[in-house]
């Protein structure tokens, strides 16, 4: 089953953040709108809707070692990069 890398944002409060998920899309926005994960508590429910797939992977090493790097990378001026790991 792949694994999906992908990014919410939130233009309101300037905060991207970055999960990983073997589920589709539309049923990780409703995981999230029901419990939500670290860092995402300030956010209105309406703004957990902008999302873009960054990568898939078949493999879990492949996407553990990708997700890892891409959550290092530095956001864009004024933004701060969330993570389930942060």
């Amino acid at each position: 089953m792949p694994v999906t890398i992908y990014e919410l944002t939130n233009d309101r409060l300037k905060q991207v953040f970055v999960g990983l998920t073997r589920l589709s899309l539309d049923r990780e926005l409703a995981r999230h709108r029901r419990q939500r994960a670290t860092g995402l508590a300030e956010w209105h429910l309406a703004e957990l809707r902008n999302v873009r797939i960054v990568e898939i992977f078949q493999d879990d090493r492949s996407a553990a070692q990708f997700y890892v790097e891409y959550c290092k990378r530095t956001p864009p001026k004024g933004w701060r990069l969330l993570s389930e790991t942060r």
